[in-house]
C-alpha cells in the first residue's frame, strides 16, 4: 500500500516530482516523515509550466506505520510561491533531504535556471512579480550566488519550523531570513548529497558533519563538493 498519494499535488515532468524523502531520526517516538516535491499550483495533474517546490511532513499512523495520517500534514517551507523554492524551469530543481547528527535538516535545491543556455534572467518572466516570486530573483543561474534566494543552495534548518539556525554561516540575526537558512551556496543542481558522521550532536556548534554534494555540470563533467 502507498504511504501517501500526492499525485494531485505534485508535478512530474523532467526534474519535477517528489525528489526528497527523509525519516525523522526519532521516528519511533514522533513518526514524522519529510517530503520534498514540486507543487502543481493549480492541481488537476495538468503539468503547469510555472511552479514552486514545497517541504512538508506527515506522521505515520500509530496503528499502521506504513500509511500517513493525512490530518497531521505540516508545511515547513513552500506554503505559497514566496515561501517556496523556484521551479519555473523543469530542470535543476529541488533535490535531497538529509538529517545531520545534530538533529538539523539539510535540504538541497538547484538554481532553477534554463540548463541549455547562459541564463542571466528574463527567460521566465511569468514566474516573478505580484503573488509569485520576488522580481529580485529573476536573475537566472545567478540565483545560486544570491543569498536572497533559496535556489542553488544547501539549506540547514530546524525541522520543526523551517527556520534558520544561529550556528549557520550567514545567519542575519533573524531566523526567518533566507540567508539565515543557508549552509552552502553557489551550486548549480545539487540533486544528491550525503553527510559524513564526523560532526557534533550539538546544533549550536554548527558542525553537522561533512556534506558531500553531487552537483551537475553541462556536457563535459559533473563535480563533487565538500562543505
Amino acid at each position: 500500500e502507498p504511504f501517501i498519494d500526492l499525485e494531485d499535488e505534485v508535478l512530474s515532468k523532467h526534474d519535477q516530482g517528489l525528489l526528497g524523502i527523509a525519516v525523522d531520526p526519532n521516528f519511533e517516538e514522533n513518526r514524522w516523515v519529510y517530503l520534498l516535491y514540486v507543487v502543481d499550483p493549480t492541481g488537476g495533474r495538468d503539468n503547469d509550466r510555472f511552479a514552486f517546490s514545497r517541504l512538508t511532513r506527515y506522521k505515520a499512523r500509530s496503528e499502521n506505520l506504513n500509511q500517513a495520517d493525512e490530518s497531521s500534514r505540516e508545511v515547513i517551507l513552500g506554503k505559497d510561491w514566496r515561501d517556496g523554492f523556484i521551479a519555473c524551469s523543469d530542470q535543476h530543481l529541488i533535490g535531497s533531504l538529509r538529517f545531520a547528527q545534530d538533529g538539523t535538516l539539510l535540504v538541497s535545491a538547484g538554481e532553477a535556471a534554463e540548463p541549455g543556455i547562459p541564463d542571466a534572467g528574463g527567460t521566465r518572466p511569468e514566474c516573478f512579480g505580484d503573488d509569485r516570486f520576488d522580481q529580485a530573483e529573476d536573475i537566472g543561474a545567478f540565483r545560486s550566488q544570491f543569498l536572497g534566494s533559496l535556489a542553488g543552495k544547501i539549506l540547514r534548518i530546524d525541522p520543526e519550523t523551517g527556520l534558520g539556525l544561529s550556528s549557520n554561516p550567514y545567519y542575519t540575526g533573524q531566523a526567518d531570513d533566507i540567508p539565515s537558512r543557508v549552509w552552502a551556496y553557489g551550486l548549480r543542481n545539487p540533486f544528491r548529497f550525503g553527510i559524513r558522521p564526523n560532526g557534533s550532536p550539538d546544533a549550536d556548534e554548527g558542525r553537522p558533519g561533512s556534506v558531500y554534494i553531487g552537483d551537475v555540470g553541462t556536457n563535459l563533467y559533473e563535480d563533487l563538493n565538500v562543505s
